[in-house]
């Protein structure tokens, strides 16, 4: 299913190609702050444990929405676009709760576990405090990148499991065939993403070994250069998969997305130098699913040729208006 009831994306005339899209995201600027968060440590089964930042604007009634935000790899609830998401839904009177994934963020000492792309039983333990926290509320849950796949694999997975309150769904960037996203960066321009991946995800590692008593001591592999290499001598081992095959093959959500039954927007852009858009071409998504694939935008950037209402950032307006269409603004 499509949509072409909001505008098309247009990049910003310097900004034409997915790797500029991308690293613009990334490290423009955008001015945006919001008031101090409440937290709410979430203990999961394993005993792991993740934050949720809570922000609830000061007229904010318990029939009102409310939005879980995720981020993507080596992300928190601090980064940019977490951050300006935030806001947006918070001017627009949404309670909204940013989560920092397993190991990161806040809760970074908090879980010896290590979280992946197919840890969608976090996200669904996410949902669930939230729906207890707020019972009267709307929610809906938007996941970037990483956490969009985790997002569509936990749709398709349980979706009679999905509590009542779970109305919307956004994906945004999500590696949804994550055997292909780990390919592609390893060819041309794209390898300069996975290389980069790789180094601050050892570098977290190593930290978390020398700061968690009794966190896993095995030697790790010296230095991968791939992400392959990475999800092949420590994501797999050390998350209980034979190996990087078996760990894509669980951990990917275009084995599901068929069975989606929760109104769901996702998003991507043809110049997506991390996920091609042919896993999105390829996928049987379900009828409660919109397909919203841009020509451009690169992974997570969207950096507007005109300013869409506030900024130049289509794609906060584009979840916000997914999620709360033609409603005035608020204060926080």
């Amino acid at each position: 299913m499509s949509d072409s009831s909001f505008p098309c994306f247009q990049p910003h005339p310097l900004l034409r190609n997915g790797h500029l899209q991308t690293i613009a995201g990334a490290y423009l600027n955008t001015s945006c702050v919001i008031p101090p968060a409440q937290k709410h440590r979430l203990r999961l089964a394993d005993g792991d444990t993740l934050i949720l930042h809570d922000n609830c604007p000061s007229n904010w009634q318990p029939n009102d929405s409310s939005v879980i935000l995720a981020h993507g790899l080596t992300g928190t609830h601090s980064t940019s676009y977490m951050v300006r998401t935030a806001a947006k839904l918070l001017a627009r009177g949404c309670r909204t709760f940013r989560l920092d994934l397993r190991g990161c963020g806040d809760g970074f000492l908090l879980a010896q576990g290590l979280g992946h792309a197919g840890r969608s039983e976090d996200l669904f333990s996410a949902v669930q405090k939230v729906t207890a926290i707020c019972p009267d509320s709307s929610l809906t849950c938007v996941g970037f990148s990483l956490s969009g796949n985790m997002l569509l694999k936990m749709l398709g997975e349980r979706p009679q499991a999905l509590p009542n309150q779970l109305e919307n769904a956004v994906s945004i960037s999500a590696p949804i065939d994550t055997r292909l996203c780990s390919l592609t960066m390893q060819k041309g321009i794209s390898r300069f993403y996975g290389t980069k991946f790789v180094r601050e995800l050892m570098r977290q590692l190593r930290k978390k070994q020398a700061a968690i008593s009794g966190f896993n001591r095995e030697k790790l592999y010296p230095t991968p250069r791939t992400m392959f290499e990475f999800d092949d001598h420590v994501t797999a081992p050390l998350s209980g998969f034979e190996n990087a095959a078996a760990y894509y093959r669980e951990a990917s959500s275009v084995r599901v997305v068929e069975h989606i039954t929760t109104r769901t927007l996702v998003v991507s852009a043809v110049d997506d130098p991390l996920v091609p858009v042919r896993t999105y071409q390829e996928a049987k998504f379900s009828t409660a699913v919109t397909l919203d694939i841009q020509q451009h935008g690169g992974h997570l950037g969207f950096v507007s040729a005109k300013k869409v209402q506030s900024d130049r950032r289509w794609l906060d307006q584009r979840i916000t208006e997914w999620i709360m269409p033609k409603r005035n603004s608020r204060k926080i």
